[in-house]
């Protein structure tokens, strides 16, 4: 059955969208994803608003852990932004801090780990950046190195 002038069109469009790594809005973001936004952005602005609560004490001990909370709550908003702007490098950004999480604190970070897997499991939303490349380029090069069972004749 031969394409018509329409799906001809829509399939120049997909083709231009991907060259541009641009995503099309074909697919609706789960509401879960929207959720996961929606409290990233309420934690990124509680954490700036955090350091107004504690103005009174000025002792320069404190300035490292204001200058931490604003650089993570800043963090945290840039990472909400990309995620609803279904961009990978802010899943990346995710699990980096996370991370460093569960390096710090690991009990804590069990929910954010979950939330990372499902996140991950719906990169299909997002569009691709140079870190997917290379961290799948330095995945299949430790695969390669593994081991191969051979068939004994």
């Amino acid at each position: 059955m031969p394409d018509t002038t329409a799906q001809k069109e829509e399939k120049e469009v997909k083709k231009i969208a991907a060259e541009l790594k641009v995503n099309l809005p074909t697919k609706r973001m789960p509401i879960l994803i929207k959720l996961i936004v929606l409290f990233l952005l309420a934690g990124g602005f509680s954490i700036i608003g955090s350091l107004f609560t504690n103005i009174i004490n000025t002792d320069p001990i404190d300035l490292w852990s204001y200058i931490l909370r604003v650089v993570f709550g800043f963090l945290i908003i840039t990472m909400a932004y990309g995620i609803i702007e279904k961009k990978s490098w802010a899943l990346w950004l995710y699990a980096l801090l996370a991370l460093i999480g569960l390096a710090t604190n690991p009990i804590p970070v069990i929910l954010p780990i979950i939330i990372l897997i499902y996140l991950f499991s719906k990169r299909e939303y997002f569009t691709s950046c140079i870190l997917d490349k290379t961290c799948k380029a330095i995945w299949d090069r430790i695969i390669s190195l593994l081991p191969r069972k051979t068939k004994a004749s």
